[in-house]
């Protein structure tokens, strides 16, 4: 229920990671990211590295919502600190799907990165897909996962 969640899970290769949660809206007490934007998602990440090297795989809330999947990459940086909002990019899927807003209710978001190639299943439907290895490469780290401004109970797992 806090407005901002920050977790990874040691071990494991930092390739794979399943959210089974239920959104019950937004948290009561919203913060702004640092980007100065106020958005409710959750979200998972991977090869985490650190707060300012990693991929995420987010799925927002609201009339902008649904599933994106973007880099945050400042080499030489590893705290928030340090790095701020920097160095975001959304990467595109070469073939686009539909995923819908964030709604109340249960779901599940499961994404996997094998070969550089990364899938993204959002309440069983397919709606990313393609190759990452040029925007992950060097990126080493454990799976977590990340929630701003969004009230969850679920369970997270990883290889």
């Amino acid at each position: 229920d806090a407005p901002t969640t920050r977790a990874v899970a040691k071990g494991g290769t930092g390739a794979t990671a399943a959210l089974r949660f239920t959104y019950l809206g937004t948290t009561a007490r919203t913060d702004a990211l640092s980007s100065g934007e106020v958005r409710s998602q959750v979200g998972l990440k991977l090869l985490a590295e650190d707060g300012c090297n990693l991929l995420y795989v987010m799925w927002r809330a609201g009339e902008r919502g649904g599933v994106v999947v973007q880099t945050k990459r400042n080499r030489g940086k590893s705290t928030s600190f340090e790095c701020g909002a920097d160095g975001y990019r959304i990467l595109t899927s070469p073939t686009p799907r539909p995923s819908a807003p964030l709604e109340a209710g249960p779901h599940e978001l499961r994404a996997r990165i094998d070969h550089g190639r990364l899938e993204v299943v959002a309440d069983g439907a397919l709606v990313w897909e393609g190759d990452v290895s040029a925007a992950i490469e060097g990126l080493r780290g454990p799976a977590g996962l990340r929630t701003d401004n969004a009230r969850i109970e679920g369970t997270f797992s990883t290889d």
